[in-house]
């Protein structure tokens, strides 16, 4: 069976079998696990919070603006004790609920890659058993350190290397003609995606040799360098592949949930025509929370399907055999 084709299959039949990794897979899309595509999605947007989307809700929320951080400080200044407890008490939780993200999200993260890697080295595609997601927790727990600690370095490389690009690119503005300009800007744009790309692979195969291979942190990232390295066109390929599926899914998704809207919409107005606001918010209300589950649900399954697929080829990049990438394997073949 054909290389990408096996990896693909396998990730599906995982991904669709077993229910459970659906719960992670929720979870596990806030650490935005699609291959660098949103770090490139955000130097296209200017956006330098989206490498830290936690950060960036609350940041839209306004929790980080200067006049909240004002309000605060009077509010400690001149409140009184029960106005200073409401502030303390909302700090406290909104720290609590972020570290609990991101402790859920890691934890999911591994659990899946975990769970993957277990099926595909049995040669199965399904778990049974009651214990499935209590033994996933035990194994995220287990490597949630060391994992946490690559998401965040990975973030923390990406975030350097943007900032020092827009620093080089903002100093050039002005001091060459428009050519120049724009020929300086090019080549620091393709270097930056072709940076963030690399810095994304190595995290993953980072992340399954800290799982698969029982590394620390140091040496997870020398191995999976050196994997990367060896098999950068590989991962190009898969990652070209994934991007496009998750287009792809991205429309139908959109599709779907258009049309789903559609139906509803008119039934609910042909309600409140009927039994006004309460008869409207009875059709409504359940239609929208049908609807989001199943936006939810897709998005997990997709997390789910990319997560495994990497582990998929960590597996297949680490075993004995050597691996040659498509685009090679038709070189191959013309010169034949």
């Amino acid at each position: 069976m054909p290389f990408y084709r096996n990896i693909f299959l396998n990730s599906l039949k995982i991904s669709w079998r077993n229910k459970y990794l659906w719960f992670f897979g929720i979870f596990a899309s806030f650490l935005s696990t699609s291959g660098g595509y949103e770090t490139i999605l955000s130097a296209i947007n200017g956006d330098r919070m989206n490498y830290f989307p936690g950060i960036n809700g609350f940041s839209e929320a306004g929790l980080f603006h200067s006049g909240t951080i004002s309000n605060i400080q009077i509010i400690i200044s001149n409140g009184s004790a029960g106005d200073i407890a409401q502030v303390l008490f909302v700090v406290l939780l909104i720290t609590g609920l972020s570290l609990f993200l991101a402790w859920v999200s890691v934890v999911s993260q591994v659990a899946i890659v975990s769970e993957s890697v277990s099926m595909r080295k049995a040669k199965i595609t399904e778990v049974e058993g009651e214990d499935n997601i209590k033994r996933s927790l035990v194994v995220g727990k287990k490597y949630f350190w060391k994992v946490f600690g690559l998401n965040v370095l990975a973030r923390i490389v990406l975030g350097t290397f943007f900032t020092v690009i827009s620093i080089l690119v903002i100093s050039q503005i002005g001091t060459h003609d428009s050519f120049l300009f724009e020929l300086f800007f090019v080549i620091m744009y393709v270097l930056f995606i072709a940076l963030t790309l690399s810095i994304s692979f190595i995290a993953k195969y980072s992340i399954a040799f800290v799982i698969v291979k029982n590394k620390n942190i140091v040496d997870s990232v020398k191995l999976a360098l050196n994997l990367f390295v060896k098999n950068w066109i590989i991962s190009l390929e898969l990652a070209f592949m994934l991007f496009s599926l998750n287009f792809v899914v991205g429309l139908i998704v959109m599709f779907a949930t258009m049309v789903a809207i559609i139906p509803f919409y008119f039934f609910s107005m042909l309600v409140y025509q009927v039994m006004g606001f309460l008869g409207f918010s009875l059709i409504a209300i359940p239609s929208l929370i049908i609807i989001l589950l199943g936006v939810t649900v897709a998005g997990a399954i997709l997390t789910c399907f990319q997560i495994s697929s990497w582990a998929g080829l960590f597996l297949e990049l680490t075993s004995r055999s050597e691996k040659k990438s498509k685009i090679m394997r038709v070189a191959e073949s013309i010169k034949k």
